[in-house]
């Protein structure tokens, strides 16, 4: 197991309120900690940061990805406004509120690490943060329920089969059973 330290930046360790040097540091690095999320994407790590608004601007997202564990280099990959993902045509569809998600349940896509997907008020959004709008946008009852896994193709087709059994499935289209290899010799 190894180690690999995140960088501090200075004004994410202030929160939104607190323009001196009084503050609690503890207080202020648990609110760094629930704004930012690290997963291993696509064979790489990224680190997902939610700034938080100050002087009246709307908080950013922005991800870093882990180049060089060993000198702990970070690489920026994209800082985006709300305010542009909120001004997307995409965005005003969904009739939610201008507020930045928390990151406590968000995750990044398996495979895509342009889309992250954020709670908000029972809604599950896929935000494909470099084209700046929503790619997906579902009503969810709890955000418990929801893991970023890529399942292993005979692994995924087991469960929709086992989903579909149990009635778990309705209104989703399942995975056909697959087949085993023909014998080329026709056996």
């Amino acid at each position: 197991m190894k180690y690999v330290p995140l960088e501090d930046k200075e004004d994410d360790l202030q929160s939104e309120d607190e323009d001196d040097d009084d503050g609690c540091v503890y207080c202020a690095e648990r609110v760094l900690a629930t704004g930012r999320i690290v997963q291993l994407i696509d064979g790489k790590f990224r680190c997902v940061e939610v700034s938080s608004p100050s002087h009246g601007a709307a908080p950013e997202v922005s991800m870093r990805t882990l180049v060089n564990p060993e000198t702990a280099e970070w690489a920026p990959e994209y800082t985006v406004s709300f305010a542009d993902i909120w001004a997307s045509e995409s965005y005003k569809a969904t009739e939610l509120p201008e507020k930045a998600p928390q990151l406590r349940n968000a995750f990044v896509h398996p495979m895509n690490p342009d889309v992250l997907y954020f709670f908000l008020k029972k809604h599950i959004l896929g935000v494909d943060v470099r084209a700046r709008k929503v790619v997906e946008y579902e009503a969810r009852d709890s955000s418990e329920s929801v893991l970023p896994w890529k399942l292993p193709p005979a692994l995924s087709a087991v469960l929709s089969q086992e989903g579909a059994a149990n009635g778990a499935n309705d209104g989703v289209p399942s995975a056909s059973p697959t087949s085993l290899p023909s014998d080329p010799k026709g056996a």
